[in-house]
């Protein structure tokens, strides 16, 4: 467990935020701007409600004479210099509210010497996202604010301000449109964050909530704030099984031939796990994606959840058996918030569809269900709830492939409600989510939204996204430019080992018959990542199959580091095909990680040097596994020649190592604590 005593020096400042008065929420209501819960307007009252050592938890609620209740839920972190919190407002009173707007969270300034914002666009569903982006932050200031509802594209709702000495991690958890500012005054830099759009009276008995913030202050340089960071996500976010940290997962699956998996059937589901077995793969995750309902060989004709009766005679309990005999989770895909026109749901339940039109004022095809509707909310959940249980299923996989959202939550909003369908729709996604793993104890959330448009600190609370992007899954450049900004905020994803070179070292935007093999050993240095599917065909080869079984070795000690291990980008990703790829993951408490390396396919350097992090009279035993070979370097030559690596175009290495101590030198306190 991590040493609350390192970040005494951050915690201090972490300001006190727990005093109702100084709670970071400011609004205005009617014509009045409030700052906080003051004792003389609001006479809060404080409950501590459970938690477990490591955190403290209080809801603090105040009310004015009028009637508007005003509870926040506050957390502060023991073992990290953290906190955060939410806000919900009630309307207790017998008519409609006044006005509520300008809902701001943090509103304050944050002390530092020549700030700069680390951050990211996100994923735009473009091979223009996920850069990682460095702004200086001025007296002119920097807004930040979503695309079209989605909370992860145009703008990334995990940040890091850097000032001289040490800085601030922030996070934003809104699955929906949300906006902030960082802004150089006088005292350092003002930080708010809201809802993008909320401006709205409440009807009595209306509750409205804000997003989640969380602050987390950080001692040292960037490099310190990044460990801090992923140390924090692995100890508190990280989906658990059984009370543990999700471990790394092999995915392996088959779609019966056709567009996704709308030619999958129960006979071809179960003779390909069988045949996967026979060959020596045991996989983690066994994934059935979209197709497996009646769409008439259209995936995206979403919207009549029931397994296709004819490929499915069964349901898809068999599917979920075997997966469950072999140790196996099971995988399966929803899309539940996009309806087709003309689906079942379409049909029976046109008062819970949300619609855009055209501008000649045609329905579009796509509608989005309304899970700001109770009754709405009732069905998704027993709907899918028993699907899950009827399908043994142990992973559920949300997609969302609807790329405006907010146009469809302010079509229904009422006249002077704006913000109010989206406030409602995400409260209730969260109830819909939690009401599932309730129900379903050990089941996990896989959360898509075209990719990774709505991974926001709410739902990684929640959720992993193992399907992080739909953008060049076979483009060896364009995701080492992903996982440089994964890695850094969301470390457990999974990644897809595809080809997408062509013989003239050019890239295509999608495979072709013509690309290499999926399986091959580039495609999955390409391609490490604490998840990993390597996209095999149960007929594959037994060259295909030796090389995949191969590379599993190399994955999986390296997986596990990835997780527990501190990361180094050793060299800066340009996603640019001529230049080589390096990083390093090192665990400091039990002295291992390894350094992996990628010459790209027209990168014109046949060696590259590179500078790993390295502790000072220690030894280091490297090993590397494709081919076998080991060598013992001193971090003094590591720190003053660096480590060598040489290799051809299109190919890749992991040197694993482990660090040893010289007889005589004092040992770290961080081995001593790891060997307790």
């Amino acid at each position: 467990m991590t040493n609350p005593c390192r970040f005494r020096a951050a915690a201090t400042r972490v300001r006190p935020y727990a005093a109702p008065a100084r709670i970071p929420l400011s609004f205005v209501y009617g014509e009045t701007a409030y700052r906080g819960l003051p004792e003389e307007l609001f006479h809060p009252t404080i409950r501590r409600c459970p938690a477990d050592a490591n955190l403290v938890c209080k809801q603090i609620t105040g009310r004015l004479p009028d009637g508007l209740e005003v509870r926040v839920e506050y957390t502060e972190y023991q073992d990290f210099p953290a906190v955060e919190w939410y806000a919900e407002f009630t309307n207790t009173a017998a008519q409609n509210s006044p006005r509520l707007r300008q809902v701001r969270l943090i509103d304050e300034a944050f002390r530092g010497e020549n700030p700069v914002l680390l951050h990211s666009n996100g994923d735009t569903v473009t091979y223009e996202g996920y850069q990682m982006l460095r702004t200086a932050v001025d007296e002119e200031g920097l807004h930040l604010q979503t695309d079209s509802g989605s909370p992860c594209n145009g703008a990334f709702p995990f940040m890091r301000l850097m000032t001289e000495g040490g800085g601030y991690n922030f996070a934003v958890g809104w699955p929906g449109g949300w906006s902030g500012e960082f802004r150089k005054t006088a005292d350092g830099v003002a930080v708010w964050f809201s809802q993008e759009t909320l401006d709205t009276y409440l009807l009595p008995g209306e509750t409205l909530r804000t997003p989640r913030v969380l602050v987390m202050a950080y001692d040292g340089d960037e490099a310190a704030g990044r460990h801090q960071w992923r140390r924090f996500f692995r100890q508190h976010l990280l989906v658990r099984e059984n009370g543990v940290p999700l471990d790394p997962m092999h995915v392996m699956s088959y779609g019966g031939g056709g567009v996704e998996f709308t030619l999958s059937t129960e006979q071809n589901q179960l003779e390909a796990i069988d045949t996967f077995l026979a060959k020596g793969f045991r996989p983690d995750i066994w994934w059935i994606d979209a197709g497996w309902y009646p769409c008439g060989l259209k995936w995206e004709a979403a919207g009549t959840w029931e397994p296709h009766p004819e490929h499915y005679p069964h349901g898809l309990g068999p599917i979920g058996k075997k997966c469950a005999e072999n140790g196996i989770r099971f995988l399966l895909w929803f899309e539940l918030e996009r309806v087709t026109e003309g689906s079942r749901l379409d049909r029976e339940h046109p008062e819970w569809m949300l619609y855009t039109t055209n501008a000649e004022g045609e329905t579009d095809w796509t509608r989005m269900l309304n899970l700001a509707d109770q009754d709405c909310l009732r069905w998704a959940i027993d709907r899918v709830d028993g699907l899950i249980q009827e399908g043994h299923v142990k992973i559920y996989r949300q997609d969302f492939n609807i790329a405006r959202p907010a146009a469809y939550w302010r079509g229904k909003d009422a006249e002077n409600r704006a913000g109010t369908t989206e406030n409602h729709y995400i409260q209730n996604l969260l109830t819909f989510w939690d009401t599932l793993v309730e129900r379903n104890p050990g089941l996990w959330i896989d959360n898509c939204s075209s990719g990774g448009r709505r991974n926001d600190y709410e739902l990684m609370r929640r959720a992993v996204p193992l399907h992080y992007t739909d953008v060049g899954y076979g483009v060896h450049p364009e995701k080492q430019q992903q996982y440089r900004v994964m890695f850094e905020w969301l470390p457990y994803f999974r990644a897809l080992c595809m080809n997408w070179d062509k013989p003239d070292g050019s890239y295509g935007q999608w495979a072709m018959p013509d690309d290499p093999p999926y399986s091959d050993a580039f495609a999955t240095y390409a391609s490490l990542a604490p998840a990993l599917d390597q996209k095999i065909p149960p007929d594959c080869s037994p060259e295909e199959q030796e090389t995949a079984q191969r590379m599993l070795a190399i994955w999986r000690p390296a997986a596990e580091l990835m997780l527990r291990g501190d990361y180094y980008p050793l060299l800066e990703s340009h996603k640019h095909a001529d230049r080589w790829y390096a990083c390093q993951f090192d665990d400091p408490q039990r002295g291992d990680g390894f350094v992996h390396a990628i010459r790209n396919i027209r990168a014109e350097e046949t060696s590259i040097t590179l500078f790993p992090h390295v502790e000072q009279g220690a030894e280091y035993r490297f090993t590397c596994m494709d081919p076998p070979r080991e060598m013992t370097l001193s971090a003094e030559a590591l720190s003053t020649h660096g480590l060598s690596v040489s290799l051809p175009q299109r190919a890749g290495v992991v040197w694993f190592y482990q660090k040893k101590v010289p007889a005589g030198a004092k040992e770290p306190a961080a081995a001593k604590d790891a060997e307790k």
